[in-house]
């Protein structure tokens, strides 16, 4: 009997030990591109979902082990919260809770997988000093700076390939994104174990939302802005509505067309950035990345050797407005 408590008490304390030597966002999950593309959907990179869908899902921790088709990701259409990329949800909602791990582990430095270069979290300041709710609150400040980023990396001609660049700040990204590290602080603040209540937490904010039920559903939503929002294709050009408002007020964008979702309201989110100044996101700067920001005038001080959080703003301004030259201004947001 002593054993078993021994056994059990060693589980508890070294719970999720393993997160230590794995890098942050070395595994995410393959899913979506925006758009009811029949192309798309035979690569399994995109898949339309209904609240039905969602609500017979499992969620697998990404880094316990592989993710099965339980999880149910896709694209669902969300009246107060416009199309939802569920995979984007998971993966944030995993990343801030894996940064967590960390905080609580008293780690100074996060390290991420290198993607093309280089990527490191600085804390300034001393973690054990933090309580636990601070530390789910900077987790989620840092994991959705990664996430924004993401979106960053994937601007056409920067360090992407082709194939991703229809994917940068497409018009669902920064509001799953954000959703995904607000689910997971929620979680982590609740006390409960955020294996076993991240599902339902889930499935509960998509629910507020007031989700399509089918995926019928929402392909039809996709067919109200065929040719406006999106065109077949996997090419930069094929996503033509962005969104980059990334900071500050992160507010979704939604079809008015929608019958049954008259009455309902957006549901805006208040971005976090209380914490940002207490960390320094630290992306070191390559010759690429130096030569497109020379190239296309962004005012980034390129004496340094890092790239930081604070430059992101700068970029994304810039981002905006090449959306802005390329595609139609009344879908870029």
């Amino acid at each position: 009997m002593l054993s078993i408590l021994i056994v059990l008490f060693m589980n508890f304390v070294f719970a999720d030990a393993h997160l230590k030597s794995i890098p942050v966002e070395s595994k995410v999950r393959l899913c979506c591109g925006f758009g009811d593309k029949k192309l798309v959907s035979l690569t399994g990179l995109s898949k339309n979902l209904g609240f039905e869908d969602l609500e017979k899902s499992k969620h697998t921790f990404i880094y316990d082990q592989k993710i099965t088709t339980k999880e149910a990701n896709g694209i669902i259409y969300t009246c107060s919260g416009g199309f939802i990329d569920i995979a984007h949800v998971r993966d944030l909602a995993d990343i801030t809770y894996h940064i967590y791990k960390l905080l609580e582990s008293n780690e100074e430095l996060i390290q991420l997988k290198k993607n093309p270069t280089q990527r490191k979290v600085i804390i300034k300041t001393q973690t054990s000093s933090l309580a636990k709710i601070e530390k789910a609150y900077l987790a989620q400040s840092i994991a959705y700076d990664i996430s924004v980023w993401h979106e960053i990396y994937t601007l056409p001609g920067f360090l992407s390939t082709f194939f991703e660049e229809n994917s940068a700040f497409s018009i669902e990204d920064n509001y799953s994104n954000y959703l995904g590290t607000v689910i997971a602080r929620e979680a982590i603040i609740s006390g409960q174990p955020y294996k076993k209540i991240i599902n339902k937490m889930i499935i509960k904010h998509i629910k507020d939302l007031i989700p399509m039920s089918t995926k019928q559903k929402t392909a039809y939503v996709y067919k109200l802005i065929k040719k406006k929002w999106w065109k077949s294709g996997l090419t930069y050009k094929s996503v033509m509505a962005r969104h980059t408002k990334s900071y500050d007020i992160i507010t979704p964008v939604t079809v008015p067309e929608v019958k049954e979702c008259t009455g309902h309201p957006v549901i805006a989110m208040n971005a976090l950035t209380s914490f940002s100044d207490i960390y320094d996101f630290k992306i070191d700067l390559n010759s690429k990345m130096r030569d497109y920001f020379i190239k296309h005038n962004i005012n980034i001080d390129l004496s340094r050797e890092n790239l930081n959080q604070y430059d992101f703003h700068e970029i994304i301004k810039y981002a905006k407005k090449r959306f802005l030259d390329d595609f139609n201004p009344h879908h870029i947001y």
